[in-house]
C-alpha cells in the first residue's frame, strides 16, 4: 500500500471553475404560505423563484417550519420545469416535486425542521427563474397550516 494525495479535477491547472465552484456567494431564499382551505392530499406551496444563471443549493442546510399537518403527513420539496442551459443548446429540464427531499415529517408542528437531503449540493443552470414548491402527502393539508421554507444557495 502506499500514501496517495488526491485533487479535485477544478484545481489541476488549465480548468476554469465557474464562480459558484470557486468564489460564489451563499444566498438565501424563504417563502411561507399558509392554507386558506381544507387541501386534498397532493396539494402543492409554491415558495419562491430561483433566479435564473448557476444557482447550487446547499441540501444540507435546507429548513423547514410547519404548524401541525396531522398524522402521517409528509412533504416533498422540488422544482418546476425550467429551460436548462447546456451549452451550445438548451433544452427543458423536467419538473422533480421530490428533487431535494422526499418525506420530511410534518404531522407535528416543527419550528426548525431539518430534511434529510441525499449528498451536499443540487445544481440548477437555468436560462429563466425557476420555481421551488412543495407537495403535503399521506393526507390533506388542514385549513390555517402554515409551511415556510429557508433554502440557502450559491449563486454566481
Amino acid at each position: 500500500m502506499a500514501v496517495l494525495a488526491y485533487t479535485a479535477p477544478r484545481l489541476v491547472a488549465g480548468a476554469r471553475p465557474y464562480p459558484i465552484d470557486d468564489s460564489g456567494k451563499v444566498r438565501v431564499q424563504w417563502g411561507k404560505c399558509t392554507v386558506d382551505t381544507q387541501g386534498d392530499a397532493g396539494s402543492t406551496f409554491t415558495f419562491f423563484r430561483l433566479p435564473k444563471g448557476r444557482n447550487r443549493i446547499l441540501l444540507p442546510f435546507i429548513r423547514v417550519g410547519c404548524s401541525a399537518f396531522g398524522a402521517s403527513r409528509v412533504l416533498k420539496l422540488g422544482h418546476r420545469k425550467y429551460a436548462k442551459a447546456s451549452h451550445p443548446t438548451y433544452t427543458e429540464e423536467a419538473e422533480d416535486d421530490d428533487a431535494f427531499f422526499a418525506s420530511l415529517d410534518i404531522s407535528g408542528a416543527g419550528a426548525s425542521l431539518t430534511p434529510t437531503a441525499l449528498g451536499t449540493k443540487f445544481d440548477i443552470y437555468s436560462q429563466q427563474d425557476v420555481d421551488i414548491f412543495g407537495t403535503v402527502t399521506g393526507g390533506t393539508s388542514p385549513a390555517n397550516a402554515t409551511l415556510e421554507v429557508l433554502l440557502p444557495y450559491v449563486a454566481d
